[in-house]
């Protein structure tokens, strides 16, 4: 079956050629020879169920019936970690199935989502969408990281009264409300 909106493929196409000639012989061409020359119309499956396509060859006609697919329900799964609210969600780590009204299915890769970043905290229902069907996923969204405190070191040598300090003899360090703690340059003193 063959997607709707989407083109026949030729190599699927099996095509033979007989010549009947005066004297009662007939005479074959078999695919190798007919396979270059042959041509479908319409090429483009338009509807679900049974699509008749005309092949030609040499001025003759036959058709043929190629049936249409079209997608009946979606799977979507995230598989990725929590992520902070604003980031963007990594379509690699959504993996989604579009499952066919001939009882087929494939791994999707051109689908779309109703937002591509997390929102807020908490839980995030995304919609995945992929040829008018819509499937959710959900996406565990934290708090952004946040300074919480911020400790500063003077490790340089002693200054004399009246000089200043210099800005590279203080080491800075930021906690962050995750509890990570990451030394910081962009400070002021």
């Amino acid at each position: 079956a063959v997607a709707i909106g989407e083109s026949v493929n030729l190599k699927d196409f099996y095509v033979t050629a007989t010549y009947y000639i005066n004297d009662g012989f007939t005479e074959s061409e078999d695919f190798e020879q007919v396979k270059k020359g042959f041509t479908v119309s319409p090429s483009v499956i338009t509807r679900k169920g049974n699509n008749p396509v005309v092949v030609t060859y040499q001025g003759k006609n036959c058709v043929v019936q190629v049936e249409g697919k079209e997608v009946e329900t979606l799977s979507a799964t995230y598989t990725g970690d929590e992520l902070f609210v604003g980031a963007t969600i990594p379509v690699g780590k959504i993996e989604v199935y579009a499952y066919y009204t001939d009882g087929s299915y494939e791994k999707i890769r051109n689908f779309t989502l109703s937002t591509p970043t997390v929102l807020k905290a908490g839980v995030n229902t995304v919609s995945v969408i992929y040829e008018g069907k819509v499937e959710y996923i959900y996406v565990y969204g934290k708090a952004p990281l946040e300074v919480e405190e911020i400790i500063a070191y003077y490790v340089g040598d002693p200054v004399i009264a009246g000089n200043s300090i210099s800005k590279g003899d203080i080491q800075v360090e930021a906690i962050y409300n995750d509890g990570t703690i990451k030394e910081i340059t962009n400070f002021n003193i």
